[in-house]
């Protein structure tokens, strides 16, 4: 990931304020070359299961895509999907939690 990119997406996250709010978290990752595709193939199937995941964040760089995903399960509890695709591995963070988007804008900062 180039450091133009990192400078964009980085910036103070407050933990404190966050850690109440989310009950769930799984990260996967992989950089095996046959894997990557499979990866890209689970995430997309995932994300197209009901109810609608919205992108409210999308950045391109030379050789990553990072995508942000959100959707809401019930009344008082949301879900995100990170999504970061590089030309050599992809990663992807899954949260849930009572984290409204409203709370996210506030605690972190892009």
């Amino acid at each position: 990931m180039s450091p133009q990119l990192m400078a964009q997406i980085s910036g103070p996250i407050l933990l404190q304020k966050l850690i109440g709010k989310i009950d769930f978290v799984e990260t996967v990752n992989t950089d095996h070359t046959q894997s990557i595709e499979k990866l890209k193939a689970v995430i997309k199937n995932y994300l197209s299961k009901g109810p609608t995941f919205e992108r409210t964040v999308h950045i391109k760089d030379d050789d990553s895509v990072i995508s942000l995903y959100q959707r809401q399960l019930n009344n008082n509890l949301y879900e995100y999907m990170l999504v970061i695709i590089d030309s050599s591995d992809v990663t992807a963070v899954n949260l849930i939690g009572t984290l409204t988007p409203q709370e996210l804008g506030q605690y972190t900062y892009l």
